[in-house]
């Protein structure tokens, strides 16, 4: 696939479109100003992109965004058209690269029309990363090559732009930061009102019980032994006093497990017609007692409903003892189920009692809310069991309301899915990646190379089944076939957990867990597992389970970090392969690169702990000062904090200046060439691309140790300064000894 020709007439909108240039010149100020003024990305890349043009004498300019997660590139920027790098063309090198070029001949691939005989390619970056590549049609190539004046000062546009980007980026994300974190604090603020409410409540109602308990039980003590009808009734009394604690403490329990997440469910067929009997049978005695009759209508009923049984019983017992509290003497209570439209079952409970008042209708589920009748009375309870019945009914994905019958009465019904299925939308994007048998098999290559990195002999990748809506096993490693084949509800166990909340988790004991309290399948060694989300494009479309470590030895954090990782290497592959649905070599590409990932995750761990301790051994190798030590670790590992150093953040700042000059004199900002450029700074440059090679990028696998040493060793003397490049060597080789001589040991 070939990239379109520029398709805006000149001077239209910016970014990845084609622009005529201006005579006029587009001083770097402007670009300052406009990046300082302006939330418009795209303004600013159209100041950045003009002005670049004109620095470096071309006639056309063009930008194309690059998301590093996905490895997706679109026209113009982050909400641009996607767009497929023509193999071997200007923008597909600098994707790979990431470096300034300048090339012949290459006009007609970059912008359409053959007019330029040259392509200046400026990579815009910010942080470090790579954020897009911005082209310039050249008429030649300047004699001065990458030195010319003109070429300097659009890269200066280019770095403009990086900026730019980085700040919108960062805005977006502080956005949703900042909605994430609102939504916690109220979470927390409810949560913290909730616990003082509870606790009034239940002091509250738990005094009245005990002061009935203690009374009784003292008048027990003093009654005359022979009194026996005097003591089976005051005995009665306290039974009942119990159970009313009982019930109290276990509603007040029920409802904090389900606010805090910990009840999850466990799916499976039930029959609505036996739950409603079993309900019917269970509260018959308080119905008798309270002069009710119980009447059940399940003729139709659906024969069988995926959900969780005790949970869906818990919610029965709840409306109908809240109706047999509210019925007169006499009346009567309905308990009904039949089919409803569009995949869903209804439930109700139907009164004869005297209704709710209207201004209460909303207000019926909150905690501790107790309806107060039209007759002003009060009808004991804790206020906690329509909340609960609420909360059941949002965990199976329905809807629980409460309205007044035209003939007197109030009914209680719950509209329930009849199967735990996926959402269309989530399911509409698993079926763009089921029906292509490369991505199964990109899937299964994914699994294999997990399964030795973690050392497990059970690994699974769970996909959302667009037809059937459940979960289904895409590709696994050590599964036998009849565990392959068994479905697994959306919104059930481990994996459902995890694709509701989109977060890891790691389960030391599956028996003992307090969210899931599930018996150990027969084909598992092991009682501890892992699971991690699979998202494309930000949504969970399945999870990548593992379990049965050949060590029998139960997985920690550092596992679950792991498998995280690389979890979210194969994320960000399907990502770009959904990202260009029609590109088998996008496909191959993301098999290339997950597998080596995994690979060098397998041989080292690169995270900013990792960076900042082969920098500081590199550092201490190479001699240098207290100062230089402590900075290049601390920037290795992500802290530029002036104060890390030595006060007053003049060597973090002299470092992060001359990060990215080169020791042949060609690099940035200042040309420093040799020893001229710091220490620090020399072994930062070996330490961060040591880091990008080992970590790969979209349109370049991952190299091992050994490939990524060589590669910083064959631009030593021109990028690099070999003797930082042999320190790094000397520092690795040191680590594979020692781990060596700990495994020989053990």
């Amino acid at each position: 696939m070939s990239l379109r020709p520029a398709h805006r007439t000149p001077g239209t909108t910016p970014g990845g479109r084609r622009h005529r240039a201006p005579e006029a010149h587009v001083p770097l100020a402007t670009a300052a100003y406009a990046l300082a003024t302006s939330d418009d990305v795209a303004a600013h890349v159209d100041v950045c992109g003009r002005g670049a043009r004109a620095a470096a004498g071309g006639t056309e300019w063009r930008f194309d965004h690059f998301d590093p997660e996905t490895g997706s590139v679109r026209a113009g920027g982050p909400d641009g058209p996607t767009v497929l790098p023509e193999p071997g063309g200007t923008l597909e090198w600098m994707l790979r690269h990431g470096e300034l070029l300048l090339r012949e001949d290459a006009a007609a691939e970059a912008f359409g029309d053959g007019a330029c005989g040259a392509v200046l390619g400026l990579p815009v970056r910010s942080g470090g990363a790579l954020l897009g590549v911005l082209r310039v049609a050249l008429p030649q190539i300047p004699l001065a090559g990458p030195a010319d004046p003109g070429v300097a000062e659009a890269r200066a546009f280019a770095d403009l732009c990086g900026l730019g980007l980085e700040r919108d980026a960062r805005a977006r994300e502080l956005a949703r930061t900042r909605a994430r974190l609102e939504e916690a604090s109220d979470r927390a603020g409810a949560g913290e009102a909730l616990f003082g409410e509870l606790i009034g409540v239940v002091a509250h109602e738990i005094r009245t019980p005990l002061t009935s308990i203690k009374a009784y039980t003292e008048t027990l003590i003093d009654a005359p032994s022979d009194e026996f009808e005097r003591r089976r009734e005051f005995l009665h009394v306290i039974d009942e006093e119990c159970d009313r604690l009982a019930r109290l403490v276990g509603d007040a329990l029920d409802l904090s497990k389900l606010e805090a997440g910990l009840r999850l469910l466990r799916v499976r067929s039930v029959s609505p017609a036996a739950i409603l009997e079993d309900v019917a049978t269970t509260l018959e005695p308080d119905a008798t007692r309270n002069g009710v009759a119980l009447v059940l209508d399940s003729a139709d009923a659906p024969v069988e409903v995926e959900g969780d049984a005790d949970l869906l019983k818990q919610l029965l017992f709840n409306l109908v003892g809240n109706a047999i509290k509210f019925s007169p003497s006499g009346t009567t209570v309905t308990l009904s189920a039949c089919v409803a439209p569009d995949g869903a079952w209804r439930v109700s409970v139907t009164d004869q009692g005297g209704g709710i008042p209207e201004d209460q209708l909303e207000r019926i589920f909150e905690r501790f809310h107790r309806v107060e009748l039209r007759d002003g009375r009060r009808v004991h309870g804790t206020g906690l069991g329509l909340a609960i019945a609420r909360h059941v009914t949002d965990l199976h994905g329905g809807r629980l309301w409460v309205e007044n019958a035209s003939t007197g009465g109030s009914i209680f019904a719950a509209l329930l899915p009849l199967r735990q299925l996926a959402p269309m939308s989530v399911r509409a994007l698993a079926e763009s990646l089921v029906e292509r048998p490369e991505v199964i098999d990109l899937l299964d290559a994914a699994v294999g190379m997990i399964s030795d990195v973690m050392d497990a002999e059970i690994v699974s990748a769970l996909l959302v089944d667009p037809d059937a809506g459940d979960l289904h096993v895409a590709a696994a490693r050590g599964l036998d076939e009849v565990t392959r084949e068994r479905r697994m509800h959306f919104r059930g166990g481990v994996a459902g957990a995890v694709l509701a909340a989109g977060e890891p988790v790691r389960v030391d004991d599956i028996e003992t867990d307090p969210r899931f309290r599930t018996r150990n399948h027969p084909q598992y060694s092991t009682k501890s597992l892992l699971c991690a989300p699979l998202a494309v494009g930000g949504v969970t479309v399945g999870v990548v389970n593992v379990t049965d470590r050949r060590s029998r030895v139960g997985f920690t954090e550092a596992d679950l970090e792991l498998l995280t990782g690389l979890v979210s290497r194969l994320s960000a592959a399907l990502s770009r392969v959904h990202a260009y649905p029609e590109s088998a070599a996008v496909v191959a590409e993301a098999k290339a690169a997950v597998q080596s990932a995994a690979r060098v995750e397998g041989e080292l761990s690169l995270g900013p702990v990792a960076l900042a301790h082969h920098a500081r051994a590199v550092a201490k190798r190479l001699g240098a000062d207290v100062a230089t030590i402590t900075a290049v670790a601390r920037l290795a590992g992500g802290d530029a904090s002036p104060w890390a150093d030595d006060g007053d953040g003049s060597t973090v700042r002299a470092l992060l200046l001359a990060r990215g000059e080169r020791v042949d004199g060609s690099g940035r900002p200042s040309g420093l060439r040799g020893e001229a450029i710091p220490l620090g700074a020399r072994i930062l440059a070996v330490i961060d691309e040591f880091a990008r090679l080992t970590r790969g990028r979209p349109y370049r696998a991952a190299l091992g140790v050994d490939d990524a040493l060589e590669a910083l060793r064959a631009a030593a003397g021109v990028r690099f300064d070999a003797a930082a490049v042999d320190a790094l060597a000397a520092v690795l080789a040191d680590e594979v000894g020692d781990a060596d001589a700990l495994e020989e040991a053990a």
